[in-house]
């Protein structure tokens, strides 16, 4: 179902501090909210965003207009 999803994004720094010590749950952000230099980790949502699958990679934003982004791991 690819026209039911979208991409959504959460800060690397929220994400390893939910995971790992079990703090609150992290913001997920879209496209237009993501900060050019930040790492993010890459999630793919439901249309509505009641499911959400993390993939774990992480991703470092290089601009913003365009929309461009490099791997940086996992």
């Amino acid at each position: 179902m690819p026209n039911n999803a979208f991409y959504e994004f959460i800060d690397i720094d929220q994400y390893n501090s939910w995971k790992f010590k079990n703090g609150k749950y992290p913001t997920r952000y879209t496209v237009a909210d993501v900060k050019k230099g930040k790492e993010y980790i890459f999630c793919i949502s439901n249309y509505l965003g009641l499911m959400t699958y993390i993939t774990g990679d992480i991703i470092q934003v290089v601009s913003t207009q365009p929309f461009l982004f490099v791997y940086s791991g996992v």
